[in-house]
């Protein structure tokens, strides 16, 4: 059961992680449309700052998929039976679910921050 349950979580953070990764290529693809219209200079600095932000995000993307495929190697049943090696597995899926979460939460920050702007901006540059 503790094998199944593995093996399903990971996959969902698989999925998940993909979902993710296609959300940050649209928001950088929106940034460098924004950019081709930009005109200010505190525009052209927010606009690196959030081009930062995406490329962390894309590094975090990465150690976070690496550590779901180092978790799914555990996931060898008869492994999973040496009770050393059942606590080594809880404790690293654990700290991975816990780095999703605040993954999850950095990121919907990232996005909500990055539309709030762009809406500003856009409402700002038509309104004046």
């Amino acid at each position: 059961m503790q094998a199944l349950q593995l093996r399903e979580e990971t996959r969902g953070w698989k999925r998940y992680l993909d979902f993710i990764k296609t959300e940050n290529v649209l928001l950088k693809s929106r940034l460098s449309d924004c950019l081709q219209l930009a005109t200010s200079d505190l525009f052209l600095t927010r606009a690196e700052i959030y081009q930062n932000q995406f490329v962390i995000s894309d590094e975090m993307l990465i150690q976070l998929g690496e550590s779901i495929n180092a978790l799914e190697g555990f996931q060898i049943s008869e492994l999973l039976q040496q009770e050393s090696v059942q606590q080594q597995v809880l404790q690293r899926q654990r700290r991975l679910r816990k780095e999703m979460e605040e993954f999850t939460h950095y990121f919907f920050k990232l996005k909500t921050e990055f539309n709030t702007y762009m809406t500003e901006q856009f409402h700002q540059t038509h309104v004046n």
